[in-house]
């Protein structure tokens, strides 16, 4: 099993006594999907066993105390299970790309095989995954991995919960809130066609432009 290894490398393991070499297989196991069932949360090792090769594991665990820290400060007894399925969202995003990160091939097919293993986790084009050619632990995967504050992403997650659920609380508020989306899609569509056929127009400001298409003016008579 040595025989190509450094003459030095060869010359440690022939001290070494044959009753004494112990043989420890790292296992891969494929990345859970849930972390969550009633009100059971599993953490650490128990939600994802990374293999050791980008040194997550531990500081995965400690990720997930700081965001339950951060999603169940000053907690009411009824928000339990929401804010568990919160804190589910936030460490499948987290630690799925990382347990996936773990158990990368390598050779020249493991980009192809992480990129098509992280799709169930990860889709988030503000943080976009190392590009080709990356290989595990280059800078643009420890940008990836330590670029990450827990504590702001969870504060952040459970304000936008916290203002959905106010929305929900009220009925009423909720559908104005849709009418006027729907009002401000219409005026911002507007705004653009008329500027566009208007003389010496100039481009509007960014934040009228519409992501949709702009339709074609209507052909002159």
């Amino acid at each position: 099993m040595a025989r190509d290894f450094h003459p030095s490398i060869r010359a440690i393991l022939r001290k070494a006594p044959e009753e004494g070499i112990f043989s420890y297989p790292l296992r891969i196991r494929d990345p859970l999907t849930k972390y969550v069932r009633g009100r059971v949360v599993v953490i650490g090792d128990a939600a994802h066993t990374f293999r050791p090769q980008q040194g997550q594991g531990a500081s995965s665990a400690i990720e997930s105390a700081g965001c339950l820290e951060v999603l169940f400060s000053g907690t009411r007894r009824e928000d339990v299970q929401s804010r568990l399925e919160l804190f589910e969202k936030l460490r499948l995003r987290r630690c799925g790309p990382m347990h996936v990160f773990s158990n990368m091939l390598p050779g020249p097919d493991g980009y192809a095989w992480m990129v098509e293993n992280i799709k169930p986790f990860w889709d988030d084009p503000a943080r976009p995954l190392p590009p080709p050619g990356s290989r595990p632990m280059s800078f643009p995967f420890r940008e990836f991995m330590y670029a990450y504050d827990i504590r702001e992403e969870s504060k952040k997650a459970l304000v936008g919960h916290q203002q959905q659920k106010r929305l929900e609380n009220h009925p009423v508020q909720t559908r104005f809130h849709r009418y006027l989306q729907e009002i401000l899609f219409v005026v911002k569509r507007l705004m653009q066609r008329f500027a566009r056929t208007a003389p010496g127009h100039k481009e509007l400001p960014s934040k009228f432009r519409s992501s949709s298409p702009t339709p074609s003016p209507p052909p002159k008579s």
